[in-house]
This record gives structure tokens, sequence and C-alpha cells, in this order.
């Protein structure tokens, strides 16, 4: 018995919109619109525009994304994510438009969709209409309703989709008066980062449809979308669009358009001419008014869900008496099977709505979608804007990128501090492929967005141990991230050295596993993160000498999900602190893999060794390789006490602090994290635990900041 979702693709054209997809030239673009003429010009949506155009003899629609003369703000390197993120979502659900052609040529970034049934309009374009009658309204709110319950739908494991910008202008409604979504170039969730608790995003949503109190302080949920939602609906039933006056953006908090005020008001809602038809009932009038407004009120709380949505509307009159012509018999009956993830196996039903989509299908986009445990719920003042800067400017802070402030390199760049006036910061910038890691460009640009949307949501950035991102530049090929941060050096700089006290070793090894104790945590539905490129290189310790990750180029987990893989394909950590185990299972990646990261980092602090960039060419052993060699050579000897074994280098050894039970405690912790077998790793909770449990930690508590030993944090 083949599953709904093999009849569907298999199915005749009209229920077919899954196309192979191939890539066009610039030319190509203009000439399928006829040089983007105004006679092809169909509307704005909200980051560019939408053409017909006619596409190796077929009908299709063309999407361009602009950087400039936009609606709405679009900074550096937006649309370029928006564009690519399409690749992901090119297989959601029969009522989002699937692309059959790409462009990102010749200053272009565009999707080229054909739509089978042929598209009549956007649904911007159609609500004032007196052609787009009632029975075609109730249909095409239908229909969306049916999307967006399925993309609000819950799993056990995985986040739902939010689409957060939905939009008359964003919705296609072909021939036969099926709603098809278009745009979704704030979609949040499934395999996508999960941007619904970044802070000041400074895009909210689309202007008339954003919900005033949940969007901008970062609150997103599905009532949000439920919020646009009700406003189509009045659009709909009231024959009124929202409407964008450049001069006079609507500001959030505030009323945002006739739409919603005319909702709120008590009067007649529907508009006359839509009751002339022999198709009205009164009641559904009732009903249909009375859910719209149900769906605008303040609090979210109180507004139902798309599922309750979904069948309210299945329930009016018009489509009870519609549903053998709109081939929506079954929706009326609540089959569970519909749009749920359960299969259902009735050869006859032909509605793309009633396409199951099983389990397997939608776990495909969803996969990894998660984030740690969190931190404060709110940013400080300080990182409620974010800042775009030009490379010139990073020349400038840097001082023309002079040596005396360069502090190092990283993974994929390089490192310097900076001043901006009078503050001093931390500059980063990704540079292509060196001679040690193979990194593009285009990944460079990927792992740029994914750490400023890690770094701007407040679970993250509130942990002391972050760094915190004061701005970024993405021009061109040219890429950097600005930190608000006095740097000392990278570990790696101050871990041969012999100023760095035992003390200061302790205090940065203890802050360093709190950190990935924390972001290791699970909190379902999401996965812990995972760095899996952790390096001495990649923490930055300030004047206090408190540790700060500042590199996330190969992290997943979190917000920033399994996909990132692909991007790191030929990428397995880096040189000195790669996890044997990792490579050897093809790249699955465990928290243990981080722990074996940081018994290296942790086996360098206490014998003041770190792996060079001259050992990766020469291909030397490991500093681990040596460390457990050298203590398989000790064990065999006759005189061997494990007990008192140590690898603390002889300088530190004497250090003042330094006890010799905690050398040899912190000797076996160290083994224990880099153990070939990753079962007899500790996890960092027991790492944390055990370094509370050192004497120099007991005793110097106080400094090192710990409130009560033994205790969590």
């Amino acid at each position: 018995m083949r599953t709904a979702i093999e009849k569907w693709k298999m199915g005749p054209d009209r229920y077919r919109r899954l196309f192979a997809t191939f890539s066009i030239k610039a030319k190509q673009l203009a000439e399928c619109t006829d040089g983007f003429s105004p006679q092809n010009f169909i509307g704005n949506f909200q980051f560019g525009e939408v053409y017909r155009g006619t596409f190796q003899g077929k009908d299709v629609i063309v999407k361009i994304w602009k950087d400039e003369n936009s609606l709405y703000t679009v900074k550096p390197g937006d649309n370029e994510e928006r564009y690519r993120k399409y690749f992901k979502e090119n297989d959601l659900h029969p009522n989002m438009a699937k692309f059959y052609a790409h462009c990102d040529d010749g200053g272009y970034r565009a999707i080229i969709y054909h739509l089978q049934p042929k598209a009549i309009d956007t649904l911007h374009n159609l609500i004032e209409k007196d052609t787009f009658t009632w029975p075609q309204r109730i249909k095409v709110a239908l229909g969306f309703a049916s999307l967006l319950e399925f993309m609000h739908a819950p799993h056990p494991k995985y986040l739902p989709y939010l689409i957060r910008n939905i939009d008359a202008a964003h919705i296609l409604v072909d021939e036969d008066y099926e709603p098809i979504l278009f745009d979704v170039s704030m979609i949040s969730g499934g395999i996508l980062t999960d941007k619904r608790n970044i802070w000041y995003q400074y895009v909210d949503g689309c202007y008339g449809y954003i919900d005033p109190l949940c969007a901008r302080p970062g609150k997103w949920s599905d009532k949000c979308d439920v919020f646009s939602y009700g406003v189509l609906l009045l659009a709909l039933i009231g024959k009124r669009v929202s409407k964008y006056n450049a001069e006079s953006p609507p500001i959030s908090g505030s009323s945002q358009n006739s739409v919603i005020d005319f909702g709120k008001r008590n009067c007649a809602l529907l508009h006359q001419s839509l009751a002339l038809g022999s198709d009205f009932y009164s009641t559904d009038a009732t009903e249909i008014t009375n859910l719209a407004k149900k769906c605008v009120q303040s609090d979210p709380q109180r507004r139902p869900t798309m599922k309750k949505i979904m069948r309210c509307l299945q329930n009016l009159q018009i489509v009870q008496h519609n549903a053998s012509t709109w081939e929506i018999c079954k929706l009326l009956n609540g089959d569970k099977a519909i749009l749920t993830g359960y299969h259902y196996s009735d050869s006859t039903v032909k509605d793309r709505r009633l396409l199951t989509w099983n389990s397997g299908h939608v776990s495909q986009f969803n996969r990894g979608s998660d984030y740690c445990r969190a931190g404060k719920n709110t940013l400080e003042e300080d990182y409620d804007t974010l800042e775009v800067f030009s490379y010139k400017e990073l020349s400038m802070f840097t001082n023309g990128f002079n040596e005396q402030n360069f502090i190092g390199k990283f993974q994929f760049g390089r490192v310097f501090r900076g001043m901006i006036q009078e503050k001093k910061v931390m500059v980063k910038i990704w540079e292509p492929s060196n001679e040690i890691y193979l990194a593009s460009q285009h990944g460079n640009k990927g792992r740029l967005r994914d750490e400023i949307a890690l770094l701007r949501d407040a679970r993250f950035s509130s942990h002391p141990n972050m760094v915190k991102l004061i701005g970024y530049c993405h021009e061109e090929e040219k890429l950097g991230a600005v930190y608000d941060l006095d740097p000392h050096q990278t570990l790696y700089n101050l871990s041969p050295k012999d100023d760095l006290t035992w003390l200061q070793r302790i205090k940065i090894a203890y802050e360093f596993a709190c950190l990935l104790e924390f972001l290791h945590a699970r909190n379902l539905p999401y996965m812990p993160f995972l760095v899996r490129n952790l390096d001495a290189n990649h923490i930055i310790v300030d004047k206090d000498y408190s540790p700060k990750l500042f590199d996330f180029g190969m992290s997943i987990g979190g917000i920033i999900l399994d996909a990132r893989i692909d991007r790191n394909r030929f990428l397995f950590g880096c040189y000195g602190y790669m996890d044997a185990d990792a490579l050897l299972d093809g790249g699955i990646w465990y928290t243990f893999s981080d722990v074996y990261a940081y018994g290296c980092v942790l086996l360098g602090l206490i014998s003041k060794k770190v792996y060079t960039e001259e050992d990766v060419k020469n291909g030397s052993v490991y500093v681990s390789d040596s460390a457990i060699a050298y203590y398989d050579e000790e064990k065999s000897k006759a005189r061997f006490n494990q007990a008192r074994f140590s690898l603390v280098e002889r300088k530190l050894s004497e250090d003042g602090d330094h006890f010799a039970r905690d050398g040899a405690e912190l000797t076996r912790l160290a083994l224990q994290c880099v153990a070939l077998d990753l079962f007899e790793r500790p996890s960092m909770k027991q790492v944390v635990k055990r370094l509370l449990n050192l004497q120099v930690v007991r005793k110097h508590a106080k400094e090192l900041g710990i409130r009560q030993v033994g205790k969590k944090n």
C-alpha cells in the first residue's frame, strides 16, 4: 500500500508541486519576466518583489529579494540567508510553493515557482475585489488554516514551525482557490535556527500583521501566527487589506492598521456585498467574525490554537455544503490522520490537504532543533541593538589589523585587539581556507549567521563565559565580529607561560567546565549544545583570568541544528583536540567528544604543553596521546603509585597554592576525559563536581567566585 506522500508525488499534475530544481543566470531571469516589465509586476513581498513570467514554456512566478528599496530593513547578509533557507524548506506541505529554479547571479537572488494549477494573483491583490466571492474566501481561509495547523503540530522531540511573517501579500491563490504560501523569510523551528527568544530582531513581522505584545520582546509562539491569521480573516470578510504607509510605519504596541481597529469595534464586520450570494449563511458570518476577534485579542493565552480554528471552520455550513466540490469531505469528519503524522490508507482520497505526512517525512526536516538550558530571560540594555560595521571600520578599530594588536589564529581566521573610541573590544575576522583547515567562504557566512543568532539569544549570551556580541561585518567576502571584551590572551598563548599561576589555571579550568556543563544540559524538546571544535585557541582569557568561548564554527544542537553538519563535512574538530571516536563513527558527535577536548585543554593547563601549528604540519603526537603513553609506561613499573602520579609541570608543582593530591586528581580527571572509550569518560557535570572537591578550590572558593563548595551553582 502506497503512503499518501508517495501517492501525492506520483499523482496527476494538478497535485504535483515537487520539481527537480536547477540554477539559472541573471540574463535568463530577466528574459522570463520580459526585463522585469511593469506589466508582469504582481507586487511587493516583505523583502523584495514578485513578477509573473514565462520560463521554458511554463507560466511561472518569480520572487526576487532586494537589499535596497525594500519596505523593511535589510541588513548585510540577511537576504542571502533567506535565499539559502529555501533549499531546506522545499518539501514541507502541499500548500507551500515548491520552487522550480533559482538564481544567484549578477547581484540577483531569486526563486522561480511553477504552480499547477496556475496562480491567479496574491491574496493581497484579491481581497478588495468584488469577483472574489464568499465561498472562495472561505476556501482560502480553510486551506491556509490547514497549513498552519500542520506547521504548528506538536512533536515530542522537535520544535514546531512558526511562520512569523504571515501577510496576504505572501499568499498566492491558484485557479482552484487553493492558498499557496510562497514566502517564509522569517520562519523559525524545524531544521532552522530557533529565533523565538532573540530580542530585538529589528524586523518583527509584516506591518499590519504583527502581534504587538509578543514579537518585539522576543516572545514568539504559535499564538503570534494565530494573531496574523486573525488579521487575514478580518481582511477576507471585511474586504479590507492592510496597507503599509512608508511615511508613517506602525509602531509595535500600538494599533497597526484599520483592519485590526475595524475588527475590535462593535459593528458589522462583514462587507455587505458578500452576503448576497446563495452560499451565504448568516450563522457562518457570526461564527467566523467571532473567531477572527478571538484570534486578535490582546491576551495570547486566550487566542485559539490553529487546531481549534480548523475545527471551527470545518463546522461552517458553507464548508459542509461544499465538502464534495471542494474535495474536503474527510476534513469534516475530524479524521486524526489529517496532517498529524499518522498513516491514512484510503486510496480514493484526492485532496492535497488530506495527504498523510507521516512522522518519518516530517522528522527529516526537524532533527536537532534544540537549545540548551536557559540562563537569564532578558538581555542587558547594552546589547539590545546590534551594530553593522564595514570592513574599513574593523580595520580602523585594530589600527589596520596591526601586528601589535594581533592575538592569534582560530580555526577559521584571526583575532585582534581593538578600540572603539575609548572602549576596548575584540575583533574576529573569518578568512577562506588556510593550509591546515578546509573552509569555504560560503561556509564562513553560515558560521557568522549562526553565531549572530546564538549570541543574540538571551539564554546563551547571559552566561558569563560566553562572549558578548556588539556587532558584525558582512561585506561581500569580508566577514567579521566585534565583541565587548578587553582580551588578555588566548589560552593557547597563556598555557605554556610561567606567569600563569596555578590558581589562575584552576579558575580557568573550573569556569570553562561550568560553561560546558551549561551547554550540555538537556531541556526537552531541545538537544544538548555541542561545541565540536574546542581548542585552546578558541578560549580567550580576560584581565580577570576568566575564560570566554568565542568560536562556534562547528557547533550544533541548541538553536543551531544538525543540518549544519553539511557545512563541516570535511572537518572533525581541531587538531590536537579531535576525538578519535567521532572520527571512527563517521562524524557522529556526542557530548563526550567535547569532554575529550576539555581533557586536552586540562592537560595543557597542568603540563604547560599545547599542540602547535608546527606539530600539525609535522604530524606530531597529540598532547593527550603522549600523556597516555607516559602514564602507561609509568604504570608498568613496579613502584608505580597511581594515587601520587601527576603530570603537573615541575615549576607549577612548586607553586604555593598547589597541593600534591590536587595534582594527582587533576591528572586522573584529564586522563579519564581523553579515554579512548567514550563510555569511560565523565560527563561535564561530574567534571565540575570533582573540581569542586579540590583542596585549592575549597581554600580559595571566594576568590574563585564559588559561593558554596560542593553545591551546584
